[in-house]
């Protein structure tokens, strides 16, 4: 009897994606309101971290679009061997959810946010560029040199010396 495979299933659904792409529009709605409500806002930290959290959203957002896209589907992480002297080391996720550049740095926040409002109406230029930064290759995990054996140390430290002849 011939065994029965199952095909993996998508990192994250269609269905998915779209829900969460409508909560973030909704979202950037309401600060846009309320960015009209205040008139010309001064920049104080909290409309500041409002807005970066708002602009890491959508790139996740976006992210999670070109990954549905190009098909990926998760997989079963790879075990890295470490070797003695070595250590395993899981790379940072923001800095390949960044690559969107959907951020306006010295920009208003008005500006901003109308940024991230067009950019999640039509992310098809933000999609290409994470898809394509994609197809280059993403590790996320590598080997990192530490320390050395401890095994190496002793044996080199106590390795017998040569009986030398006393020529006094």
């Amino acid at each position: 009897m011939r065994r029965m495979k199952q095909n993996p299933r998508p990192i994250v659904s269609k269905t998915e994606i779209e829900a969460l792409a409508a909560a973030m529009i909704y979202g950037l709605a309401c600060l846009v309101g309320l960015l009209l409500r205040l008139g010309k806002p001064r920049k104080t930290r909290r409309l500041e971290k409002l807005l970066r959290h708002a602009e890491r959203q959508v790139e996740c957002t976006i992210f999670q679009q070109a990954i549905h896209e190009m098909g990926l589907v998760s997989r079963a992480a790879p075990m890295l061997s470490g070797r003695a002297g070595f250590r395993k080391q899981r790379s940072n996720a923001r800095v390949i959810v960044k690559c969107s550049r959907v951020r306006l740095r010295n920009a208003s926040p008005f500006e901003r946010c109308m940024r991230l409002i067009a950019a999640m109406f039509d992310p098809t230029k933000y999609v290409a560029r994470v898809k394509r930064r994609l197809s280059h290759g993403y590790i996320d995990t590598r080997l990192i040199a530490y320390a050395p054996p401890s095994r190496t140390f002793i044996t080199h430290a106590l390795a017998p010396m040569p009986a030398v002849a006393d020529s006094s």
